[in-house]
């Protein structure tokens, strides 16, 4: 596959690397609950970066909140990478919606969401904040 990967989830490379996917995996702290890295190691080295896409895992999405999570250091990190893209799409399944971590990453608009179905009103509100695609199960 002619594609390099960058991510910050242990559990990610190690599947990544069965399938034989180039992948770099940042260095930094190992946050315990999830096997994330994080920290400002993860973050100096994700500076030096660029993405065609990004994609990212969010905890939370919030019409008025945007993207959250509930730790400032794994925020920094998704900061980072939506930054440095040219594309940043955030992947959350329909039990995200309406939650609200402690930690903002970004606003709506700043990315692409894909998701498991949604609700009515809820698609029609996102619609007019930026765009979604549904990935039916």
């Amino acid at each position: 596959i002619g594609i390099t990967v960058v991510t910050n989830g242990i559990s990610h490379a190690q599947e990544l690397s069965k399938f034989k996917v180039r992948t770099i995996l940042l260095g930094g702290f190992i946050k315990g609950n999830t096997d994330a890295i994080i920290g400002p190691d993860a973050l100096s080295q994700l500076k030096n970066y660029h993405f065609h896409k990004a994609f990212i895992g969010m905890n939370g999405v919030d019409l008025d909140y945007g993207f959250t999570t509930p730790d400032v250091e794994e925020a920094e990190v998704k900061k980072q990478a939506a930054k440095n893209s040219n594309q940043c799409y955030v992947v959350v399944d329909r039990n995200k919606f309406h939650q609200v971590g402690f930690a903002k990453v970004m606003d709506l608009d700043q990315a692409i969401i894909i998701t498991n179905s949604l609700e009515k009103k809820l698609s029609d509100s996102l619609s007019k904040i930026t765009h979604f695609k549904e990935v039916k199960e």
